[in-house]
C-alpha cells in the first residue's frame, strides 16, 4: 500500500486508493485533502490511475493520468486546494466535476468511432459491442456508435 504524499509547504495531502482491476494490475487512485480543515478536495474515478508529477505552486499538486483499459490516453491534471478547482488543458472545473472533466478529456483524445477490429475505444472490448437497431452499442460504457 502506497503511504500519503504531503506538500512541501504542508498544505496538501494525498492519499492513495489502490484498485487492483485485473491480476497484477494495480490502479492508484489520489484523494486529495487539504490540510488545514481535512477537507476532501478532490476524488479520482477508478479508471485513471495517477501518479504524483509535482507541486506546481502552493496548494496545488499536479497528477499525470492515464486511462484505464486504454493506457494510450494520458492528461495531466492540476488540483488547487484553495480554490476547489481541477484544470486539464485549460478546461478548469469546480473539483466535485473532476470526473466530467476527465471524461471531456477522454472523449476529446477519442474518435467517436469503433475501433478498426470492432471494440469500443473507450473500453477496447469488442466482445461487448451488439446492435441496437440502426447502432452499435458498447455493453460496458453504454456508449452507441454507427453501424457500419
Amino acid at each position: 500500500m502506497r503511504t500519503d504524499d504531503v506538500s512541501p509547504d504542508e498544505t496538501v495531502r494525498v492519499r492513495w486508493d489502490e484498485n487492483e482491476v485485473r491480476m497484477s494490475i494495480c490502479l492508484q487512485n489520489p484523494v486529495v485533502v487539504r490540510e488545514r480543515d481535512a477537507k476532501t478536495i478532490a476524488v479520482f474515478p477508478s479508471s485513471w490511475h495517477c501518479d504524483i508529477v509535482e507541486w506546481s505552486a502552493p496548494g496545488r499538486v499536479t497528477f499525470d493520468a492515464m486511462n484505464y483499459p486504454r493506457g494510450d490516453i494520458r492528461v495531466r491534471v492540476s488540483v488547487d486546494v484553495e480554490s476547489e478547482r481541477c484544470t486539464i488543458d485549460g478546461d478548469e472545473r469546480p473539483a466535485p466535476q473532476l470526473e466530467k472533466l476527465l471524461d471531456d478529456a477522454l472523449d476529446r483524445a477519442i474518435a467517436p468511432a469503433l475501433m478498426p477490429d470492432g471494440a469500443c475505444p473507450y473500453c477496447a472490448n469488442a466482445s461487448a459491442v451488439v446492435v441496437r437497431g440502426t447502432r452499435k452499442q458498447c455493453l460496458i460504457c453504454e456508449r452507441f456508435y454507427p453501424a457500419t
